[in-house]
């Protein structure tokens, strides 16, 4: 199956996914751009020997990426702390970015703790892949469903603290 089938297959996906999770403050048409960059993302990740559908397969990635489009600008911020912040790049350049980065750092501090593993490892944040729900909540020794309510949680702070208006995120 080549790229373009395998977007073809999936275009009810990504707009359906798309619909469900427009909330007024991302186009309907970035949402669907989102999930298509989902798909193409597990495009070279699939592996029909597996016995798994495309579909089923891409599903995942598609939902996973219109949901960090959703909240875009905290992602951004984000991963802009990780990649600053990454302990591979020499130190004396790490402390310049970090230096410039003090607003974005300050994002992260208005999280609890738990709160911030919750969003680090659910996109991937740490280097690593995104982790679902239901991995996080193995790792942390929490249900799916309280871990729902940290990610919510926290990013309804991000939302609404008057820090991040500052930031014009």
């Amino acid at each position: 199956m080549e790229l373009e089938e395998a977007l073809e297959n999936v275009t009810g996906i990504v707009k359906s996914l798309a619909a469900k999770y427009q909330d007024g403050r991302v186009p309907y048409e970035d949402l669907c751009q989102a999930g298509f960059e989902g798909a193409i993302r597990a495009f070279p990740k699939f592996n029909p020997a597996r016995g798994t559908k495309w579909s089923t397969f891409a599903y995942f990635w598609i939902k996973k990426f219109i949901l960090t489009a959703r909240y875009e600008p905290y992602v951004v911020a984000l991963d802009e702390i990780t990649e600053l912040a990454d302990l591979n790049e020499d130190t004396e350049t790490n402390a310049e970015n970090l230096s410039q980065a003090q607003p974005v750092l300050k994002l992260l501090s208005l999280l609890r703790e738990d709160a911030r593993r919750v969003l680090i490892l659910k996109y991937g944040f740490n280097g690593g892949l995104p982790k679902s729900r239901k991995e996080i909540a193995r790792e942390m020794g929490r249900s799916e469903r309280q871990i729902r309510r940290m990610e919510q949680g926290a990013l309804d702070t991000l939302r609404n603290h008057p820090f991040t208006r500052r930031l014009n995120l």
